[in-house]
């Protein structure tokens, strides 16, 4: 029962990136992009999707869990209203719940560009998922 925490933004190719995620046990990777693009070769949807799947990782993309643009930019500068504005965004959307059953029964890694979980909307989707089930574990990547 294990969600793994990961921003694709610090690793080096979507090759090695897979390999990260298949060392870590992971199964599932839900992309909690609003638009799953990427100017990164190897992180837009379709190739990524691929390159996972050659190592027998999934791939779910949960445009509902993504961040509006124009949110962003105040959720990243720490504005308590953008942060309160994505929770309940993500509260409102059946994907979270999908999320947590599915971490209940596999390895699942939740994953955004931001390195760094905590500037990221990905922490509040983590902190959700653990207000749904606080026996998840938690494992940054």
């Amino acid at each position: 029962m294990t969600l793994v925490s990961v921003g694709y933004g610090g690793h080096a190719s979507a090759d090695a990136f897979s390999d990260q995620l298949l060392a870590t046990g992971t199964t599932l990777l839900v992309d909690v992009r609003l638009n799953p693009i990427s100017r990164k070769p190897g992180f837009s949807k379709k190739q990524l999707t691929a390159a996972l799947a050659e190592v027998g990782i999934e791939y779910l993309h949960e445009r509902a869990l993504g961040n509006p643009q124009d949110n962003r930019d105040a959720f990243a500068r720490g504005d308590p209203a953008a942060r309160e504005r994505m929770r309940q965004i993500v509260r409102r959307s059946d994907a979270l719940e999908r999320l947590v059953d599915r971490a209940r029964h596999e390895r699942v890694a939740v994953m955004c560009l931001c390195a760094e979980q905590s500037k990221c909307h990905r922490d509040v989707i983590i902190e959700e998922a653990l207000r749904l089930d606080p026996t998840l574990e938690v494992v940054p990547m």
